[in-house]
């Protein structure tokens, strides 16, 4: 199995728009934030997972951010692929949305050993 991820925590730090070449899950450890996602901003979210190349940013100066990007060709990434379809991005307004998304059963850090 590839397990080709990379896996930050982000305290408290704003980032202007940009893009990656993976796939990238974000979502909150403690406080809601603001996302812009292509060009839409979402306000007050839980969290957000996008495909590749999709402009993003993030204000998050109260908020700290688990943020995991996921090589399109690996596990994850085809998993990713399957489960948002057609969209480019999927936000969550709250824990149970993320929840649900990743038929997580558990808490919220299982994500992680994927």
């Amino acid at each position: 199995m590839n397990r080709l991820t990379l896996t930050l925590k982000a305290y408290k730090s704003n980032v202007e728009i940009h893009r990656h070449s993976a796939y990238q899950i974000v979502f909150t450890e403690d406080n809601l934030f603001h996302s812009h996602l292509e060009n839409d901003k979402h306000q007050n979210i839980f969290g957000f997972v996008i495909k590749p190349q999709v402009a993003h940013a993030c204000e998050c100066s109260n908020s700290t951010l688990f943020v995991m990007n996921i090589e399109p060709y690996s596990f994850l990434g085809k998993y990713l692929s399957q489960e948002l379809g057609d969209l480019n991005s999927k936000v969550f307004m709250d824990y149970l949305e993320f929840k649900e998304f990743f038929n997580l059963k558990g808490k919220i850090l299982l994500i992680l050993t994927f």
